[in-house]
């Protein structure tokens, strides 16, 4: 009911021309006073703009430098270097000239030529005979290497590689090799009737053995006296060889060995009995 009287009051004001009250205007079609329509005014004007730039700049420059050098001056690229390989196919040995001591009495020169860095001038005459008992000699063999000697007889000095030595001319030359072949070592004992030290395995007797051997196949191009003794240019190339303390047949090996032996003086080999 009141609702019907208010529409007719606005009704009545429309018609008569007297103003709307506020929050209605007239509207002259229906000559009424209508409630003004809410208008949603409200704008949203948030403008925030992330203007957040990234501006770090990765300037981390790798400034490693590898100024690793190789220092290694091991000039003695003409050294003497090969092997020795017993045909049986026991094992494989090296001949490397890292020491080497000589002496000559006018007739007799005699070079030792050891493949350990150990090896001094009185161990390889101790071990040549010098003294009446001839120490352990360890420190002259390697495992799977072989040492050489050369004795030579009246030599002139005078061979080059177009006249060269015949290893096998023996009345001037005789050349030899002793090897510690396999997984040894030097121990004191009685083998033969004779007693020293002898290269073998105690605990496996196979996985050892002592090879001699005479040089066969081979050159000597070069024999000079130098102020601190004497400097040998060698080729190598078979040898006819025996395990002497082994139940093995004797067995020949080929060889490779090209280079040079530089050996010092060494006057106590004087008293051994190559002179």
């Amino acid at each position: 009911m009141t609702r019907f009287l208010l529409s007719s009051s606005l009704f009545s004001l429309a018609c008569s021309g007297a103003p709307c009250p506020d929050g209605y205007t007239a509207d002259h079609e229906s000559e009424e006073c209508v409630k003004d329509s809410e208008s949603d005014t409200d704008t949203d004007t948030d403008t925030d703009t992330d203007t957040d730039t990234d501006t770090d700049t990765d300037t981390d420059t790798d400034t490693d430098t590898d100024t690793d050098t190789d220092t290694d001056t091991d000039t003695d690229v003409d050294r003497l270097d090969g092997e020795i390989l017993p045909m049986d196919g026991f094992a494989e040995a090296a001949i490397v000239a890292r020491n080497a001591y000589s002496f000559s009495d006018g007739s007799t020169l005699l070079i030792y030529m050891s493949s350990s860095d150990d090896a001094s001038c009185g161990q390889v005459a101790d071990y040549l005979g010098a003294s009446e008992s001839r120490g352990d000699p360890t420190d002259l063999f390697l495992e799977d290497h072989c040492n050489l000697m050369f004795k030579f007889e009246d030599p002139d000095f005078s061979w080059t590689e177009d006249a060269p030595l015949d290893v096998t001319e023996i009345e001037s030359v005789l050349v030899t090799a002793e090897c510690s072949l396999g997984e040894g070592e030097f121990a004191m004992d009685t083998i033969g009737g004779q007693k020293g030290y002898f290269w073998g395995n105690s605990a496996d007797e196979s996985l050892a053995a002592w090879y001699t051997a005479v040089a066969e196949d081979g050159e000597i191009t070069r024999v000079e006296e130098t102020d601190t003794g004497v400097v040998l240019n060698v080729n190598l190339d078979s040898y006819d060889g025996t395990y002497p303390y082994h139940e093995r047949e004797d067995t020949k090996a080929r060889g490779t060995g090209k280079g040079e032996i530089t050996a010092t003086d060494c006057p106590e080999l004087e008293e051994t009995p190559y002179y």
